[in-house]
Formats: C-alpha cells, sequence, structure tokens
C-alpha cells in the first residue's frame, strides 16, 4: 500500500511539476583546409612543404564559428557531390539551409584572399 502511495504523488507531483526537458542543439564540427585563391600561377617551389594545418570549425543552429579565419566571409556554399546547392552571403541563410539536409556534403566559405573548404555529414532526422 505503502508503494502504491509512493508511486501515485510521484505520478501527481511530476504532472503538476513537470520537469525541464530541453532539446539538443546539434553541433556539427568539421575541420577546413585553407588554399589561396591565386591569381597568378605559382612559381616552381622546390623541395617537400608539410600541408597547413586544419582550421576547426563549429556550427550549430545559433553559433558559426571557425578558429584562425579574421578575414570577413564573402560567400558561404554547400557543395554535394561537386555541384553547387547553395551559395549565400548571409550566415544566415547558410546555417538555416545547412541544418534542413541530411547526408554528406561539402562546406566552403570564401574570403577576400582564401578560400576554406571541408566536409560534413549530417544526421538523418
Amino acid at each position: 500500500m505503502k508503494k502504491l502511495i509512493l508511486f501515485l504523488s510521484l505520478a501527481i507531483s511530476l504532472i503538476i511539476f513537470p520537469p525541464d526537458v530541453k532539446a539538443e542543439t546539434m553541433l556539427i564540427q568539421t575541420t577546413l583546409s585553407k588554399k589561396t585563391k591565386e591569381k597568378d600561377p605559382a612559381p616552381v617551389q622546390k623541395g617537400h612543404r608539410t600541408p597547413p594545418m586544419q582550421i576547426l570549425c563549429l556550427i550549430d543552429k545559433n553559433n558559426f564559428h571557425c578558429v584562425d579565419i579574421s578575414e570577413k566571409i564573402i560567400c558561404y556554399e554547400i557543395l554535394h557531390e561537386d555541384a553547387c546547392l547553395l551559395s549565400a552571403f548571409e550566415e544566415y541563410t547558410f546555417i538555416t539551409n545547412l541544418f534542413s539536409l541530411s547526408g554528406e556534403y561539402t562546406i566552403r566559405f570564401s574570403t577576400e584572399n582564401y578560400i576554406y573548404e571541408g566536409s560534413i555529414v549530417l544526421p538523418i532526422f
């Protein structure tokens, strides 16, 4: 009998005072490679150069942050199998469209001097 009373009081308290339930914010984490926008052909170099360090990029539905990108991003692009699905000039448009997709994509950001590119996999909802 005590267990029944305890169960009923717990059930009633959960109905009257429901716990705060917040949806998990989806966070996309990827690394980007940095390439220069070459206006003139690069001079021939001798020897071996190591590839540049990857740039960490974090995107959620409210924020966009890429470490080590100090220049203003001019264009945000979403590509799928080398076809451009979106080319946006505003961060909000890019993020909104990105979170409406699922599957494997390439994202590309253009600044005045560089192009940053990386792959992402978006889950199916």
